[in-house]
């Protein structure tokens, strides 16, 4: 089971597709068009690699609406999100990264929009600036670089692979996090294994002591659950798509993650001047709002506290032996020419923004059984029970958009001597006392999904030989940050008994 089915619950992330969600992958998403009556609009694709939900598509509506706009509805833009869970090991056929990339660059798309990352594994020079250690650690600093003369020095590097770039788009400031032991000191890298999908992040956690993995969502949250992976680099605006609540390292940003907006070069070069124009004119527009609307490392560092993450600092001392521990690796880098201009470039902007704003470590409250004035419905009840739930019940409840169109659908849950059924995850099992129920999923499985292993919710319950209303719920294994979501997908409605 492809991981963008369930990607909702974080973590979690349930195969809650099983028995409701619709896979995201694939998908095409039309813009409206404002042609005349009788006119037929010219459509165009964008594809991305990842799934709808993710920051980054903002932008690319914002491109849709803009070129429709700047053309007064003679082309209209279809958002297609490729994501089918990412690429396993030893199956690079399956990256959808990789398949984009091929996409744009064949010309099967018009357009596409690609991590900075790619085009490095391809070999492009002066984007693998961008994964130089330590260089870009602030916002600011990465929205300075998208809008100066240095970000065309790095897309014009991407004609030499059959793409014309139109513009840079920051995303965010990559950070460790470790799901065990956080990690604070040098030492803590040692015996790590953490997972890189980036291959500016895998050098650098290899020249800092640990091992990595690329591993897809499902892969990766089973491999989370048995103690084989403890960490990964990720950012604290998409701890959602964690296996697990983790433990950010705030003070240890190593580098930004940018998204290049490209056009097929043959394709590009096809059109006439007016429409190279609105393109490109869309594309830098389309650079200025996400610059302007990106909330700030800090900003979704106090909002992941705020959800009941963990943030601690390594502090001064120790963010000295990191950075000594890659000095050879950003020495490698610089000793690149290509790559070392844009080092030097990016080096300006730096001195001329100052330090960046500072992250506050934070823990969150222990978090109790939500209270409830139901009675527990004596012993539970087996068999088979449904409930239809609503996506706009998730979005009234404060789901993000993403998780609810992922879980909104008709579920089935089935209990039977211990046993779990109805969610293809093996092994789930469930168990009552003290007027509470506990749901425990199979450790291996194709609906197991990336929280494999792991409790998923617990509830008190009510039951009239009918319907069956779980109350109280407490979020399982992936923590408090997905409270709000457990409470609206299990106990937001009634379940009725089908067998």
């Amino acid at each position: 089971m492809a991981r963008a089915q369930w990607r909702a619950a974080s973590g979690l992330v349930v195969s809650l597709v099983l028995t409701s969600a619709s896979i995201i992958g694939c998908t095409a998403i039309p813009a409206t068009s404002k042609a005349g009556e009788g006119a037929i609009p010219q459509a165009i694709v964008l594809a991305s690699p990842d799934h709808a939900g993710l920051a980054a598509s903002d932008g690319m509506r914002e491109f849709a609406r803009l070129v429709e706009h700047l053309s007064d509805g003679a082309m209209t833009v279809e958002l297609s999100f490729q994501y089918s869970g990412g690429i396993s090991e030893g199956d690079i056929g399956t990256d959808p990264n990789s398949e984009v990339n091929t996409m744009v660059r064949d010309g099967g798309v018009e357009l596409a929009l690609l991590p900075d990352w790619t085009w490095m594994s391809l070999g492009a020079e002066r984007i693998a600036a961008l994964k130089t250690p330590f260089l870009i650690t602030d916002d600011r600093v990465a929205n300075r670089v998208a809008v100066e003369p240095v970000a065309g020095l790095m897309l014009s590097e991407l004609d030499a692979f059959g793409v014309h770039g139109l513009a840079l788009l920051p995303e965010t400031i990559r950070h460790p996090v470790a799901f065990d032991r956080p990690i604070q000191r040098l030492a803590d890298f040692d015996g790590m294994t953490l997972r890189a999908m980036d291959p500016g992040a895998t050098a650098l956690f290899n020249a800092l002591g640990a091992e990595t993995v690329g591993l897809p969502g499902e892969e990766f949250g089973q491999a989370v659950g048995t103690g084989r992976v403890q960490g990964a680099d990720s950012a604290f605006a998409q701890h959602r798509s964690l296996p697990r609540v983790g433990t950010f390292t705030g003070d240890l940003g190593y580098f930004v993650r940018m998204n290049t907006l490209v056009a097929s070069g043959h394709w590009y070069k096809s059109l006439d001047e007016s429409s190279r124009s609105i393109i490109s004119e869309a594309a830098r527009q389309t650079r200025d709002y996400v610059v302007e609307t990106n909330p700030t490392d800090a900003q979704t560092a106090q909002a992941y506290c705020d959800g009941g993450g963990t943030v601690v600092n390594a502090g001064p001392d120790s963010l000295a032996d990191i950075r000594q521990a890659a000095e050879p690796l950003r020495a490698a880098y610089e000793q690149n020419e290509p790559t070392r201009a844009v080092i030097e470039a990016i080096s300006e902007i730096i001195e001329s923004v100052g330090p960046p704003e500072p992250i506050r470590p934070c823990q969150p409250d222990v978090m109790e059984p939500p209270a409830t004035s139901e009675s527990p419905g004596g012993e539970f009840p087996e068999g088979s029970f449904r409930a239809e739930v609503r996506e706009q019940s998730l979005l009234d409840a404060g789901v993000d958009a993403s998780t609810a169109s992922n879980h909104a659908g008709v579920w089935t849950l089935t209990f039977r001597d211990g046993s779990l059924y109805d969610l293809d995850c093996p092994g789930s099992t469930y168990s009552a006392r003290n007027g509470r129920i506990s749901l425990l999923l199979g450790s291996d499985g194709p609906g197991c999904g990336s929280v494999a292993g792991a409790e998923l919710f617990s509830a008190a319950w009510t039951y009239d030989g009918t319907l069956l209303r779980f109350v109280g719920v407490r979020a399982g294994d992936d923590g408090p940050l997905w409270q709000d979501f457990h409470e609206a997908l299990w106990g937001g409605q009634t379940w009725t008994r089908v067998g």
